[in-house]
């Protein structure tokens, strides 16, 4: 996407996809935003799909996000899982072994 571009999207709503799901966001946004526009449940992450052979981009709740139109945010959710003496701990899933 040219500057120019950038720039024109600035200031305004733009049309993101959270978990394949279409919303209307605020540009520039921040990613608590983007959690409670996604209604992420606790102990699951966001993630910004990249492009190419990279891992995506994890969304942390402070700071500012620029978002481009039509944008893809992948989310990932927690499980948890009762292990010895009842503990619990909060597990994310990957892709990796």
């Amino acid at each position: 996407m040219s500057e120019q571009q950038q720039e024109i999207e600035q200031g305004h709503e733009v049309r993101i996809h959270i978990d394949q799901q279409r919303y209307e966001s605020p540009n520039p946004t921040t990613g608590e935003a983007l959690y409670l526009l996604g209604k992420v449940a606790p102990g699951s992450d966001l993630y910004r799909e990249v492009e190419g052979n990279r891992e995506d981009q994890p969304v942390w709740d402070g700071g500012e996000i620029h978002l481009a139109e039509d944008e893809h945010f992948t989310l990932i959710q927690g499980e948890h899982v009762k292990v010895k003496n009842g503990t619990v701990f909060n597990v994310t899933a990957t892709n990796k072994s």
